[in-house]
């Protein structure tokens, strides 16, 4: 029996590959209960209209540092580090 892919955690989805990719994502996110990127402090305020209309999207922004094995642990188990969408 195969499972149902519910949820999506992707890393580098502001860069130049990764936004093609989540863009390819962007129109099934009804259909997963959850669609989630990690990003840096930094790119929220460098890519502010980009990351704007991700979360008009539906897709969930969580700040975190991709070196803290620890924080992606969380993240990747669905507990959130830092207020989505703000």
């Amino acid at each position: 029996m195969s499972q149902k892919l519910e949820r999506i955690l992707l890393l580098g989805a502001t860069g130049t590959i990764g936004i093609n990719i989540l863009k390819a994502f962007k129109a099934s996110v009804s259909s997963f209960k959850r669609v989630a990127i990690v990003t840096s402090q930094k790119t929220l305020e460098t890519k502010a209209s980009l990351i704007s209309e991700l979360k008009r999207s539906g897709i969930e922004i969580t700040v975190g540092d991709l070196t803290d094995e620890g924080a992606m642990k969380k993240i990747f188990t669905g507990m959130r580090l830092a207020a989505p969408n703000r």
